[in-house]
């Protein structure tokens, strides 16, 4: 089922003005935003703060030296529990045909002051955010259902992370015509030109120096904490056998746990700690060295990043407790699932598609084909762009 008909719109029948209203920018969303302004006849004003508290996430600043944004105080209230970005304002020539898109951010009470304002002044309203939260249970999935059908009688279009959380909002009633899934991207070009950069005698000096040459290497990136399920991994290599190696990359609270893990489980030599790595040139060795990327919790964006380098992706299968990215997984094609919590499951999975060699090349090319076109940050652009003229063109 196609969901997003009106928003494959690539250009604006007119200029409109969009008002882009964001908890933070990281660094991750500023090549989104940069190739949104650059849409001929978008005129794009950014909005966010550098910092939230509580929150260890902070805006990069190429968000306000390349792309202009004007930050806004972030207060805390209620103990933390809801947060008011200080100083918003629809700017005062925005009206009827300019759009104004307002975050999936339910605890920032200055949203709804923004949004009562771009009402009131005849700009089209766009709510853009998650459609499930993480491990959300049957009755918060209701509870959000129902008011996400509030908010389409209040808003003119409703932008989700994934096609698949956009069918969901249509199959619960919500009209087909206000609901676009976006499927959240990376922007791969720094992936494909640090991969390019990498020569074949250089990647094998890095696999000689690291000892390993002639082992299947499982990897995962990402913070050490217990979103991660890193002990997972390391439970795993005792059901594997003694060539296969796991490399782990980030930092967090529970390296030195997995380290003593690794030790009582007698898997210690078999193990790499790296901790964290940043650069894109630095990260490519690994990420070509590698089977697999083994993420025994919860995945966001690390599964797009493993497939622009053609890494298959194993995480678990519990849909519900994954991040909305873990729709660009597709079983058998560019990775597949375990049973949640069940390192042996773990092993099982990680064997059977490592041993399958051709098959493990079909999903390679499958993984690079996944962030090639579907889930690629051009065509994320585009179903924004479709998003914004249709809710211009209402008002």
């Amino acid at each position: 089922m196609s969901v997003r008909r009106w928003a494959d719109v690539k250009t604006l029948t007119r200029p409109r003005r969009v008002f882009f209203l964001q908890p933070l920018i990281p660094h991750y969303r500023v090549p989104f935003f940069a190739r949104l302004s650059r849409v001929d006849g978008l005129d794009l004003h950014l909005h966010a703060s550098l910092e939230q508290p509580g929150s260890t996430l902070k805006s990069d600043g190429r968000a306000v030296t390349e792309l202009g944004c004007v930050m806004h105080p972030c207060r805390a209230l209620a103990n933390g529990q809801l947060f008011w970005q200080s100083g918003l304002s629809i700017p005062k020539h925005f009206g009827r045909g300019d759009v104004a898109v307002i975050p999936g951010a339910p605890r920032f009470l200055s949203n709804y002051t923004a949004a009562i304002e771009a009402r009131r002044r005849g700009v089209s309203l766009l709510y853009f955010g998650m459609g499930f939260g993480l491990g959300e249970d049957a009755n918060a999935v209701s509870l959000k259902l129902r008011l996400r059908r509030l908010l389409a009688q209040r808003f003119d279009g409703v932008i989700l992370y994934t096609e698949r959380e956009a069918e969901a909002y249509v199959a619960a009633g919500l009209p087909a015509t206000k609901v676009c899934g976006m499927n959240n991207a990376l922007d791969i070009e720094p992936m494909l030109n640090a991969q390019a950069a990498v020569d074949a005698v250089a990647l094998e000096a890095f696999k000689a120096r690291l000892d390993l040459v002639g082992r299947r290497v499982l990897l995962l990136v990402g913070r050490l904490t217990q979103k991660a399920r890193g002990a997972l991994l390391v439970e795993a290599l005792v059901h594997l056998p003694k060539d296969y190696v796991a490399v782990f990359i980030g930092g967090g609270e529970l390296e030195n746990e997995l380290r003593a893990l690794a030790i009582r489980k007698g898997v210690e030599a078999r193990t790499r700690f790296v901790g964290p790595l940043y650069d894109e040139g630095q990260l490519a060795p690994y990420f070509l060295t590698a089977d697999l990327l083994v993420y025994p919790g919860s995945i966001g964006l690390s599964i797009l990043h493993a497939f622009a380098y053609g890494l298959p992706v194993v995480t678990h299968g519990d849909e519900p407790a994954q991040f909305p990215e873990f729709a660009a997984l597709s079983k058998g094609q560019n990775g597949d699932t375990f049973e949640a919590g069940d390192s042996g499951a773990l092993a099982s999975t990680v064997l059977r598609l490592t041993l399958d060699v051709p098959g493990l090349e079909r999903m390679r090319e499958g993984a690079r084909e996944t962030v090639r076109h579907a889930w690629h940050i051009d065509s994320m652009v585009d179903r924004f762009v479709g998003a914004i003229e249709r809710a211009g063109g209402l008002n």
